[in-house]
């Protein structure tokens, strides 16, 4: 019996294990990585700003692959989270939402440009990001984009060919939903409300 409990929680722990490691992991940008704070990131590339168009701020370079698959773990930044919802791979289809993504050329290079869908139903978010990943060299750039802005040029400074660029939405949602409109009868019936009020105040202005 005692080995057969062993046996179950050697298991268990080593469940938890491969878990963990096939688990991605959320990465919190702060401004020790921040161009805007005259920073770079571990990899010390001097990525800039304008690297992506239409960006707002940038963080990194960073080694390695940009964190999160399409619903997994978010990028966050003064505390929003960032889900990635798109990527285009170079010499392969897109793949995550349909959100009109384009990256041109189609062949390996170091500058291009972007795209996204300009119909607001089917791109429209509070705010996204954009990732680029170095090809043979490891290391990856974020960009803080303007949410009004919907095409532009990329560019990877740090030495290699594109590999990969990833939209990361805010919240994972790519279209914030339009504020409700009042009904024309809520309208009317605030109205009348108002005008019942302001004829009540006047009679009891002229008893006084």
């Amino acid at each position: 019996m005692k080995r057969l409990s062993l046996l179950v929680s050697a298991v268990f722990l080593l469940s938890l294990s491969f878990g963990s490691m096939a688990h991605a992991v959320s990465v919190t940008l702060d401004s020790t990585t921040q161009c805007s704070a005259g920073n770079a990131g571990p990899l010390g590339s001097p990525i800039q700003i304008s690297d992506v168009s239409g960006a707002t701020d940038c963080w990194g370079a960073f080694d390695g692959n940009n964190a999160g698959a399409q619903g997994a773990d978010p990028i966050i930044i003064d505390g929003m989270e960032y889900f990635n919802i798109s990527q285009w791979d170079q010499g392969q289809n897109n793949s995550g939402m349909d959100i009109g993504l384009d990256v041109t050329p189609s062949t390996p290079s170091q500058s291009g440009d972007w795209a996204v869908s300009n119909d607001p139903t089917v791109f429209n978010p509070a705010g996204f990001l954009i990732v680029l990943k170095a090809a043979s060299m490891p290391g990856y750039g974020v960009w803080l984009m303007d949410p009004t802005v919907r095409s532009g040029t990329w560019h990877v400074s740090w030495g290699a060919d594109l590999s990969h660029l990833t939209i990361y939405a805010k919240d994972g949602v790519p279209v914030v939903p339009p504020a409700a409109i009042p009904e024309p009868a809520t309208v009317l019936l605030f109205g009348s409300g108002l005008a019942g009020l302001g004829f009540w105040r006047w009679k009891a202005a002229k008893k006084a």
